[in-house]
């Protein structure tokens, strides 16, 4: 597998199955309200963009939310951690966008 762009290899931890590596855009940068607007309501602390396809990345049909895990870490470099995957943000035939906590 080859690294893409900004992507940045994570562990994909399916509940039952075997661990394996895959690439994704990690933003960890998520947006801030403005000085005096009511802070976002957020259930999850990065956002992890990755192709919907059960070969390089996870298929949507077989991910389990919340019992599924990721690992992420904290900032590029850092040693990483599984995290739950709380939410499906966004979804087409060809990419995931998970919330992870």
């Amino acid at each position: 597998m080859t690294r893409i762009g900004l992507t940045e290899s994570i562990t994909y931890r399916p509940t039952g199955g075997a661990a394996r590596a895959l690439y994704a855009v990690v933003d960890r940068q998520l947006p801030t309200a403005l000085p005096g607007s009511p802070a976002p309501v957020r259930t999850h602390r990065w956002e992890v963009t990755l192709v919907n396809d059960s070969s390089v990345g996870i298929a949507m049909s077989s991910l389990n939310l919340q019992l599924d895990k990721l690992d992420v870490a904290d900032r590029v470099g850092a040693t990483a951690a599984a995290r739950s995957i709380l939410a499906i943000l966004e979804q087409d035939p060809e990419w995931l966008k998970l919330g992870v906590s």
